[in-house]
């Protein structure tokens, strides 16, 4: 990608785009949104691969971590809106354009793999990732949101994402064996 060849963005995008996707609507409880965000992510990568550091993190991390962080900016602009309400996760939109069932057997495949790997966090630690990584929240507005001191937030938070990171790592290299 970083020499400009399509077919390697065609490649990347037809591994992960179904996947991301899954990870795009559970963060923003918005399918138009998500679909809109996720072009967003691969026009992104798409300018950035040149900066990619495959000894760092693996294309997944790395894509996962621009997904999170165009999650996040679309859910703090949302906020900025007057008027705006959460939407509850039983009434998203629905795009045109159903998911087909393989789509969702892989969202639902990497929803349950995502799952496994956070239930090795302590329930105080999934729940700060979770706030902070699926509803955008800062470290400051989980520390209110659970009535805790703003350095065991960050602290926790760091532990646990250092956690899910080996976790990561031993799942991708079992699976490249």
């Amino acid at each position: 990608m970083a020499r400009g060849d399509d077919t390697a963005i065609q490649a990347l995008y037809a591994r992960y785009s179904r996947v991301l996707f899954g990870i795009l609507v559970k963060s923003l409880n918005d399918r138009s949104e998500a679909e809109e965000a996720l072009q967003d992510l691969f026009t992104k990568a798409w300018s950035k691969a040149g900066s990619y550091e495959p000894d760092r993190a693996s294309p997944y991390t790395w894509l996962c971590v621009m997904a999170r962080s165009i999650a996040i900016d679309r859910l703090r602009k949302r906020r900025r809106r007057p008027g705006h309400e959460e939407l509850d996760e039983d009434v998203r939109p629905v795009s045109s354009g159903e998911p087909s069932a393989g789509d969702l057997a892989d969202v639902r495949d990497t929803g349950r793999e995502l799952r496994n790997i956070l239930d090795c966090l302590s329930p105080y630690q999934r729940k700060c990732i979770s706030l902070a990584y699926f509803k955008g929240f800062s470290h400051a507005e989980i520390a209110a949101e659970l009535n805790r001191p703003l350095g065991s937030v960050k602290s926790d938070i760091r532990r646990g994402l250092l956690r899910l990171r080996s976790m990561i790592r031993k799942r991708d290299d079992s699976s490249t064996t």
